[in-house]
């Protein structure tokens, strides 16, 4: 094994029984190994995912990526393409396998996980009430960490559990 890059020189001595020996020397060429690195953002269930290839290497070129999405069941579960996009059907957490190739045929592989959600699901209740009275609306939302209220009188509110009077 090699630690560096570089030309090597290597000698091959043979002797055989009766003391007779013959010596070949060769150049040995070792190349980089690219460094395997690649980003994807967490999106809702229903939108791809888009992954950007971070791979780099200090000589040469990367000419080669094979991606596994960690998905076998969705019929499309690899690539060939450098920024590749995946549709999970799936909300979960999906372990991405990245193998890059460099020109002189080196490969390294990394993993990292690609993380789809479940959206959250909006609902309210708000009573009937009478022109000029304070309407309180309650929000009924699972998953929300922020609201956006719209009472269609063009008026909004971002509160979770907003009150509003219709005039």
């Amino acid at each position: 094994n090699y630690g560096s890059v570089g030309t090597f020189s290597v000698t091959l001595i043979v002797t055989d029984a009766s003391g007779c020996m013959d010596t070949i020397s060769k150049n040995v060429l070792v190349h980089p190994l690219p460094a395997a690195s690649f980003t994807s953002k967490t999106v809702c269930i229903g939108n791809s995912t888009d992954f950007t290839d971070n791979s780099n290497i200090s000589s040469g070129s990367i000419t080669g990526w094979s991606w596994n999405f960690g998905d076998p069941t969705s019929g499309s579960n690899i690539s060939l393409v450098q920024n590749p996009t995946h549709l999970y059907s799936v909300a979960g957490n999906y372990m991405v396998v990245l193998t890059v190739t460099s020109d002189s045929g080196c490969q390294i592989t990394t993993s990292a996980p690609a993380v789809v959600i479940s959206p959250p699901v909006a609902s309210f209740t708000a009573p009937t009430v009478c022109m000029n009275s304070v309407t309180q609306f309650t929000d009924g939302s699972t998953g929300a960490d922020a609201w956006l209220w719209k009472f269609g009188d063009g008026s909004n509110s971002a509160s979770k559990n907003p009150a509003h009077t219709y005039l």
